[in-house]
Parts: C-alpha cells; sequence; structure tokens
C-alpha cells in the first residue's frame, strides 16, 4: 500500500514538472511574440533588421553548407 502510494506521487510531482515546463515554454513563446509585435510598431525598423538577418543568417548557413561540399567532392572525399 505505501509503495502505490509513493509511486502515485511521484507521478504526480512528474506531471507537475512536464506541466510547469510547459506553461514556462508557453510564456516565453507569448513574450517573444509580444515584444515582436512591439519591435514591428516602432516603425517596422526593429522587425526589418531581425528578419534581414534571420535571412542573411540562412543564406550564410546554406552556403557554408555548399562549400563543405564543394570543398570535399574537390578534394576527393566523396
Amino acid at each position: 500500500m505505501k509503495i502505490m502510494i509513493g509511486i502515485k506521487q511521484m507521478l504526480w510531482i512528474g506531471i507537475m514538472s512536464v506541466n510547469k515546463q510547459l506553461q514556462q515554454q508557453q510564456n516565453l513563446r507569448a513574450l517573444t511574440k509580444q515584444l515582436f509585435l512591439n519591435l514591428m510598431s516602432v516603425n517596422g525598423v526593429m522587425a526589418k533588421t531581425i528578419i534581414r538577418n534571420y535571412n542573411n543568417k540562412k543564406t550564410e548557413d546554406k552556403n557554408n553548407d555548399n562549400k563543405q561540399l564543394r570543398n570535399m567532392v574537390t578534394n576527393g572525399s566523396i
């Protein structure tokens, strides 16, 4: 009987921990969304900068991947 109560308590604690983590993630998403919307409302300058930087990073990553593949082919690694 004591073992069953212990297991139930451990499961409850685990469930509460997962719920807390999910709530924190949702709060972070909501704050991030609100920040982005606030930045958009300031003439959209900061939002445009964020989007430009994000797109530049994606392009840079893609170019690095292509360069690595080109180097592998050139060096005969493939």
